[in-house]
């Protein structure tokens, strides 16, 4: 994808259509996934095209920022189970973005994390999706490893195990956020800019 070395906030577009390249797959052998079986995400689990939505600028270390869009999750779902899921989770997401929207012109591509949730107006959406975020919820007498999901425009959390071996499959789709190299340069002092992470 082509874009400008340098650009000013005004005009950052508001969508950006994204060629999704073709012929490109990434492989989440089950060790790692905790699933009982490898799973496979490939260029056709996206259509050719798709729609990406501003949600904020990253910033450098330079001052300044670069625009950052969510697109629409992948058509396949990702099934995640146990302790390996938990650990390698956020990781496995962060793959299989990178690997189907790393391009000319793309600084970086990661998945959707929870405190992304704030730039954009998921809660009206019918998507579910995973989160690359952990949570730990402790009790008494356990405690339960969860990962943050979106399911229909509300925030959970899936236990992927507990400390009575307690070990739960879970499944959801893969949603990237896309980091555009332009750099935008007149940043300073603005307080209309929501800033993301890189």
């Amino acid at each position: 994808m082509k874009v400008e070395e340098f650009t000013t906030f005004d005009r950052v577009e508001e969508t950006i259509q994204i060629q999704v390249q073709q012929d490109r797959s990434v492989l989440i052998p089950s060790i790692i996934s905790g699933y009982k079986v490898d799973q496979v995400f490939t260029s056709n689990d996206l259509p050719e095209v798709v729609t990406a939505r501003y949600i904020g600028l990253a910033k450098d270390k330079r001052k300044g920022g670069h625009p950052t869009y969510i697109v629409e999750p992948t058509t396949k779902i990702l099934r995640l189970r146990g302790e390996n899921a938990y650990d390698n989770g956020p990781g496995i997401l962060n793959r299989i973005c990178r690997k189907l929207f790393s391009d000319e012109g793309v600084l970086t591509a990661r998945s959707v994390k929870k405190s992304d949730l704030k730039r954009f107006d998921y809660k009206h959406e019918s998507y579910r999706y995973w989160l690359a975020s952990h949570e730990v919820e402790l009790y008494d007498n356990t405690s339960e490893y969860n990962l943050y999901k979106v399911r229909n425009g509300r925030i959970s959390y899936n236990r992927l195990y507990n400390l009575q071996g307690i070990n739960q499959t879970r499944e959801g789709a893969v949603r990237a956020v896309i980091v555009l190299q332009t750099k935008v340069t007149n940043t300073e002092n603005r307080t209309d800019i929501k800033w993301v992470e890189l």
